[in-house]
């Protein structure tokens, strides 16, 4: 009984790591798509013409740009 009751919890442990090396290989993988989906919107952003926009809109959409390219170039400076 008490072999059983070793092979019951042993089992258990190793099903409990598999689960967290699944859980923890598939954060990479999100962690990427939520990136590249931030990296488009903010794309959008810096390619935004702002030509025919409202003055406040103009001044908004500009500090976001450069907020954007400040930090792109921080973090490719960091990277270095």
């Amino acid at each position: 009984m008490f072999k059983d009751l070793i092979l019951v919890v042993s089992e258990k442990v190793t099903t409990t790591k598999d689960v967290i090396r699944i859980r923890d290989g598939e954060r990479p993988y999100k962690l990427i798509l939520k990136e590249q989906k931030l990296r488009v919107h903010e794309n959008k952003i810096i390619m935004l013409d702002t030509s025919t926009m409202t003055l406040e809109g103009t001044i908004y959409y500009e500090k976001r740009k450069a907020e954007i390219i400040q930090r792109r170039l921080m973090h490719s400076s960091l990277a270095q």
